[in-house]
Formats: C-alpha cells, sequence, structure tokens
C-alpha cells in the first residue's frame, strides 16, 4: 500500500483487507500510470479493490464490497481505457436500445455484483466494474446500438437483425428509437 500512496500521490485509506502477502514484478519498464494499472491488477487478483476518493484518497477494500463504493466516473472514449482492473463507472445513454434489454448481453463482461444497473425511462445504463470489463461493455455497447434501428435485442436472446424500413412505410419516419 506504500507504494501505492508513492505511485498514485494519494492517502491510502485501507478497510478490513485480506492479510495476503503480495509481490509481483514487471517483466518490462513501466510509466507511473502503468504501474498503478498493474497495482490495481494484482491487487484485484488478490480480492483487492482500490477505488477513487476524490482528489487526494483512495480506498482499498475487499473486491466483494466494491460495488457497495461509488468509484469515479471516468469519460474517455472505450478504446482509451485501460485493459486494467481499476474500479470505475460510467453512464452510458442509449439512442436505440432498451438498457434493461442489454442486459443479459453485457452480464457476459461483468464482474462486480450490481455492477450494471439499466434505467429505461432515461435509456440509460450505469456501468460499475474493473476497466477492463466496462472497455468490453461500451465496445459492444457502441457496436449494438450504432446498428440499433436495424438491430433487436430481446430478453435473455442474442441480437438478431431487423430489416430496414422501406421509404414508402409510414413508420419510417416515426423517430423510433426510444
Amino acid at each position: 500500500m506504500q507504494l501505492y500512496e508513492t505511485l498514485s500521490g494519494r492517502t491510502v485509506i485501507i478497510g478490513q483487507l485480506p492479510t495476503n502477502r503480495i509481490s509481483f514484478r514487471s517483466a518490462t519498464p513501466l510509466n507511473r500510470i502503468e504501474a498503478l494499472q498493474m497495482l490495481d491488477t494484482v491487487l484485484a487478483q488478490a480480492h483487492i479493490a482500490m477505488v477513487l476518493s476524490g482528489d487526494k484518497m483512495v480506498k482499498a477494500v475487499p473486491a466483494d464490497k466494491a460495488w457497495s463504493e461509488s468509484p469515479s466516473e471516468i469519460t474517455l472514449p472505450w478504446r482509451q481505457l485501460p485493459e486494467s482492473s481499476s474500479i470505475m463507472s460510467r453512464t452510458v445513454h442509449l439512442d436505440h436500445l432498451q438498457p434493461s434489454h442489454t442486459l443479459p448481453i453485457l452480464a457476459v463482461y461483468a464482474n462486480l455484483p450490481n455492477g450494471i444497473l439499466p434505467l429505461d425511462q432515461h435509456q440509460t445504463l450505469l456501468l460499475r466494474d474493473y476497466s477492463s470489463n466496462v472497455r468490453q461493455q461500451l465496445k459492444l455497447l457502441e457496436e449494438l446500438d450504432t446498428q440499433g434501428q436495424n438491430m433487436s435485442v430481446e430478453p435473455g436472446a442474442a441480437p438478431k437483425r431487423r430489416p430496414a424500413p422501406q421509404p414508402s412505410d409510414p413508420m419510417s419516419h416515426s423517430g423510433g428509437g426510444r
């Protein structure tokens, strides 16, 4: 935890944690950010989650309790999210898909309990999980929601293509999507 404090420049608040001794080394040189991401991943393997708390602190909590914390919202595009076990949250606004219908598909990439919260009335999903999982969820959502006018996702089913509306179809001008 001292190394984490030094690298992050944040005070580490330590909760009730497993008493495992953790050791690791990198096969390649790492910059400060990469070293923190590696530490997040190594600690997650030991069932410890590091949750940012404001600008000056980070909480070390048991991974199974991380869902009850309020992780920082990271708004980077999915391609820029680290492939690490850094805890994060993300609010996603969908244009074409009903959020609750995406739940069974996104759950494949979920690790933390209650990490996906659909808010159908607002066309919104709240995602809380490890960065690598949220990255995969966002990538999939981008593809499905972009194709959403021509896709149908039913609860518990794989996405199915819908035929595109024909120009003579009066429903094709209804605005759809919500």
